[in-house]
């Protein structure tokens, strides 16, 4: 029993680091405009959240955080984290 124990915990701690060591492409401090130049296909992203101001001149150096603040967004992580999904599709193809 105490090897199963072992062999778990091992497994557990191995797992963690893989989730650890996962790279995050956006994270809400880069500008909108580096997230969109860089991952155009977000574009629906930020539309779908209410931050529409990818085309705007302020997107150029408001981060993430800052435009959806200013839009009202309070949910800023779900934001990021929907931005990422689709930032991992890509870098995957």
């Amino acid at each position: 029993m105490l090897q199963i124990s072992k062999n778990i915990n091992f497994i557990k701690i191995k797992y963690l680091e893989v989730i650890l060591e996962k790279e995050v492409l956006i994270t809400k401090d880069m500008t909108i405009g580096e997230v969109v130049t860089k991952y155009p296909q977000t574009m629906p992203v930020f539309f779908s959240h209410g931050l529409p101001c990818v085309g705007c001149h302020v997107a150029n150096w408001e981060s993430i955080e800052e435009g959806a603040l200013a839009h009202g967004i309070k949910n800023v992580e779900a934001l990021v984290k929907d931005l990422n999904k689709v930032a991992e599709q890509i870098n995957i193809k």
